[in-house]
């Protein structure tokens, strides 16, 4: 969904465009292993302080470029994370459904909303 992902070759290969900024490929896992982690905004999914668990593994990392101001969504282990916009919440982190057991109900009533009010989803 970024701009543009960078593969090990350093070759810059044209994305969606949806999420300022690229893809940049690792040669290393970056920040393995499940998280405990907070909202710092609010969003259509969670209102901003709410703690939700997850998990990531990848061997990417997002270099979201100067082009846009960026709202991190989430602070985990220490650092902000994420990106958003009216109607899209993007990360590396693999949410935990089971912590927060509403989660699929609330996503799901945020995509009827969007269709009552004609928003293309």
């Amino acid at each position: 969904l970024a701009e543009a992902f960078v593969g090990e070759d350093l070759r810059a290969v044209p994305l969606a465009g949806l999420i300022p900024g690229e893809i940049r490929m690792t040669k290393k896992l970056q920040h393995f292993g499940y998280h405990e982690m907070e909202t710092v905004c609010n969003s259509f999914m969670f209102p901003a302080g709410t703690h939700v668990r997850s998990h990531e593994f990848h061997y990417s990392e997002w270099l979201p470029g100067t082009s846009h101001p960026i709202q991190p969504v989430y602070r985990v282990a220490g650092r902000e994370e994420g990106f958003m916009s009216s109607r899209l919440i993007a990360s590396y982190q693999h949410l935990h459904f089971g912590f927060f057991p509403d989660m699929p109900a609330r996503l799901i009533q945020q995509i009827g909303s969007a269709k009552i009010a004609g928003a293309r989803v």
